[in-house]
């Protein structure tokens, strides 16, 4: 069993048919974020986003629910166009979810 209070590190890697000045961009402009972050129409609004070592970033993502989820992180590492890690959180019972109920 994961202990949910403990810090887990998951790295992702992917191909993607765009080059990586565009997989940056889409990352990191707040315009870019709102077209393709939001899965099964959710809408993302980007709050924050301040793309420096060290910067943090925070966005609402309004659910077809109706629930906004705050997802907010820090920038670690910023190498364009081909480096870019930082941390994520989803916190739901900041913005007033309740999602105590849910697997």
């Amino acid at each position: 069993m994961i202990d949910p209070g403990a810090s887990q590190r998951v790295r992702i890697t992917r191909v993607l048919p765009a080059s990586p000045q565009r997989v940056f961009a889409a990352w990191t402009d707040p315009e870019a974020l709102a077209t393709w972050l939001c899965p099964f129409g959710n809408r993302l609004q980007v709050e924050t986003l301040d793309l420096r070592l060290g910067g943090s970033f925070s966005m609402r993502m309004r659910g077809a629910d109706g629930i906004d989820n705050l997802i907010s992180g820090e920038y670690l590492v910023i190498d364009p166009p081909g480096g870019l890690e930082f941390t994520w959180s989803v916190d739901f019972r900041r913005i007033g979810a309740d999602r105590s109920q849910e697997p």
